[in-house]
């Protein structure tokens, strides 16, 4: 098999915390038998409902009442929250519901990134690349030249086999133009490449890349037994067997710009019923000074392993809250 070993960033961004511990609400129940497309479609919008009738005085949704509704409902057949601030459901036939947790506000200085080229403009919050950007090459060809230049120049290690760059983004304009400027450091450092959204449909169309950026939401939930799911998650150290840890109970799931709907469950079936696929609801960000919560679906570890393919060497950012956790890592 293709060797799918990363080389990850010294500075991987993770808005959350590394550690999660899942306390399921319940023991295990739910009603027996299938669940059809219409039944399951319903019970998403009613989740939306009380999500949207039970916002508190920070404007954040209440997760308590999420909790209490997953409860009061035949068809999950276990639920919980998760130290990162994720709250998730699974229905009785395994499909698995995540409400990851909410994106820290910005201030309105911290909101955005500069687009234009001059990525040192005073009292811009962030901070530049440890390795100084240089000026836009005239072309893509120029651009390689330069990184095979510094090759030259004697940096050969860890670069990656590949020089196909994808920046991927599921947010939305409101919450900053990261991946902008992302893609122009890169297109300016030999690996063209530019901004697009992160569909089910692109994410499985990710060979061979190099350098692979995705800005967008994070969150977690049980795929385990009841006791499994009460288990601490305690991430495995890197490299070590995964099946003698607790964490195979849980699952991370990346939020995609594929909206959920009838059509699109009956598309993804065989993905969804073999959890590759969860259904996670979060901000667009696609409204300005406004929440705009959407169901869309999230891709998982598994999703990873199964359709994803990255060059040796590669360089993969997950800018999403809780990425640092090691399955993540490990199914890159």
């Amino acid at each position: 098999m293709t060797t799918r070993r990363i080389a990850l960033a010294a500075l991987l961004l993770s808005l959350a915390t590394l550690f999660c511990t899942l306390k399921p609400s319940g023991a295990p129940g739910g009603s027996s038998g299938p669940i059809s497309d219409d039944e399951r479609i319903a019970t998403l919008d009613a989740i939306s409902e009380v999500a949207q009738a039970s916002t508190l005085p920070d404007g954040e949704m209440d997760r308590a009442a999420l909790l209490t509704y997953f409860e009061s409902n035949p068809q999950f057949e276990l639920s919980g929250e998760a130290d990162d601030g994720s709250v998730w459901a699974r229905f009785t036939d395994g499909r698995l519901v995540i409400i990851p947790p909410p994106i820290p506000k910005l201030s309105e200085g911290e909101a955005t990134l500069p687009p234009s080229s001059d990525l040192t403009s005073p009292g811009v919050s962030y901070a530049p690349p440890a390795v100084p950007v240089t000026a836009a090459p005239d072309s893509p060809q120029e651009g390689k030249a330069v990184a095979v230049a510094r090759q030259q120049e004697g940096r050969k290690d860890n670069l990656p086999a590949s020089d196909k760059a994808v920046v991927m983004s599921a947010l939305g304009a409101y919450f900053g133009n990261a991946p902008s400027v992302v893609s122009k450091w890169l297109t300016d450092n030999g690996y063209p490449s530019q901004p697009a959204p992160a569909t089910v449909e692109s994410l499985k169309a990710v060979q061979d890349v190099g350098v692979f950026y995705f800005y967008t939401h994070g969150g977690s939930g049980c795929l385990g037994t009841f006791e499994a799911c009460k288990a601490k998650y305690t991430p495995a150290a890197p490299g070590a067997p995964t099946a003698a840890t607790p964490q195979v109970a849980y699952t991370y799931a990346l939020w995609t710009s594929t909206p959920v709907s009838k059509a699109n469950d009956a598309t993804f079936k065989a993905d969804l019923d073999g959890k590759f696929l969860a259904y996670s609801y979060a901000d667009s960000f696609d409204v300005k000074d406004k929440e705009d919560l959407q169901w869309r679906y999230a891709i998982t570890d598994t999703f990873v392993v199964k359709y994803m393919l990255f060059s040796q060497d590669s360089l993969v950012f997950i800018n999403a809250c809780s990425s640092m956790r090691h399955d993540l890592h490990d199914a890159s």
